[in-house]
């Protein structure tokens, strides 16, 4: 903590920005007890919370450094590896079609995480009623028909770098639904199976450090 006339700033820093958050709300919480126990006021209006990426061109993460060279952006990034190991289209219109369900996959993601950046709790649960209930399983049902016609797969009737996207963000889709996402979709449940069952990948599953998302639920917390 750093004060210059009435002036405070509190400093957390992480290699991880989620748990920086969380440390930096830990303190928050100290703070506002003492502020309570002597009745000091604090302009809401004036106070902000900013999170510094130094390493990270554009404030994003994830990164990939080669070369010297740092790049970000989740799905630019995805894309470059896909098509270094192989996994991208023979030509551009294959290429269009896995950016076209990489698309569509994000539209759906980008939906989920509507609820989770409302602050008013009666408009959040009615955004979770029509979400989840409404808006996912359209989006779900799609893309079950879609990789059952697709021979199993995501675009061009073959395995793609979409294919391992999907593998992957289909945790970040349990999360936000509170429930397993392929859960009546078989085809997607196959695939997602199928993807997470890949040597490497298993390994990596098996060995990976267990998540903790417990920050998550403080930053959107509502405001008391």
């Amino acid at each position: 903590m750093a004060t210059f006339a009435d002036d405070t700033a509190i400093l957390a820093s992480h290699e991880v920005p989620g748990t920086a958050s969380q440390r930096l709300q830990s303190e928050l919480d100290d703070l506002s007890e003492w502020l309570v126990r002597w009745r000091v006021k604090v302009n809401e209006t004036k106070s902000t919370h900013i999170v510094c990426l130094i390493a990270s061109p554009w404030g994003k993460c994830p990164l990939l450094e080669i070369n010297g060279q740092t790049v970000s952006q989740n799905i630019a990034i995805c894309r470059y590896l896909g098509k270094e190991a192989g996994l991208g289209g023979k030509d551009n219109w294959e290429d269009l079609r896995i950016d076209e369900i990489i698309d569509v996959i994000t539209d759906l993601r980008l939906e989920l995480a509507k609820p989770y950046l409302e602050m008013d709790e009666q408009k959040k649960e009615a955004l979770k009623k029509t979400i989840f209930n409404e808006v996912a399983p359209v989006y779900l049902k799609k893309l079950d028909t879609h990789v059952e016609k697709n021979n199993g797969y995501l675009a061009n009737g073959k395995f793609s770098w979409a294919d391992v996207y999907f593998g992957a963000i289909c945790e970040n889709f349990n999360f936000l639904l509170g429930y397993e996402a392929t859960d009546g979709y078989p085809n997607l449940k196959a695939l997602k199976d199928k993807i997470q069952a890949l040597p490497a990948i298993k390994a990596w599953i098996d060995r990976r450090p267990a998540d903790d998302l417990s920050f998550i639920a403080e930053l959107f917390a509502p405001k008391k």
